[in-house]
């Protein structure tokens, strides 16, 4: 008789087909890299042939090149039921640039940050998605902890993309 594959744990969400692509009304970041802004992280655009054929500022963000930690915030209107977060990180020429490490927070609404999971991605990977049970927030952030940047400039966190996704049915 075949072996029936285990159930998922309760809570967790089991199909990105169950998912609906929460948009932020804010997105806000430690730093920027001259000439850098925040527009790129949630413009929607993750293919890099197209993201080489722009300005590095115009596909990917990047923060100062400071050994403090980083970050990027995501605010929504209200709160929402979040169930997966993907990062996409920067591309630069021929490779990504991963963190290495990076985790994801959100705000208990008395002023501080609670770490909700932590990842190390690893060498020139596309993106990375953080595993959670799904929660309730209204702001979220992707925290780069300090000097934990790609190996080969440990001070910056460069990232193309953001995608926040809730279960169908989320607001």
């Amino acid at each position: 008789q075949p072996q029936q594959p285990a159930a998922p744990p309760a809570g967790t969400v089991s199909a990105p087909h169950s998912l609906k692509e929460l948009t932020p009304a804010r997105v806000a970041v430690d730093s920027s890299f001259e000439g850098y802004n925040a527009r790129p992280l949630t413009d929607g655009e993750t293919d890099v042939r197209r993201i080489a054929a722009m300005k590095y500022n115009e596909g990917n963000w990047a923060s100062a090149e400071t050994p403090e930690p980083h970050w990027i915030e995501l605010q929504f209107e209200r709160p929402v039921r979040v169930a997966a977060v993907y990062v996409y990180w920067g591309f630069d020429r021929t490779r990504f640039t991963p963190s290495r490490q990076v985790e994801l927070q959100i705000a208990d609404g008395r002023g501080h940050w609670r770490t909700v999971s932590s990842v190390s991605p690893g060498e020139n990977f596309d993106r990375t998605s953080f595993d959670f049970a799904p929660l309730e927030a209204t702001r979220l952030r992707v925290y780069q902890p300090a000097q934990q940047g790609p190996p080969n400039r440990s001070f910056i966190m460069w990232v193309r993309e953001v995608k926040i996704y809730g279960a169908n049915g989320t607001r």
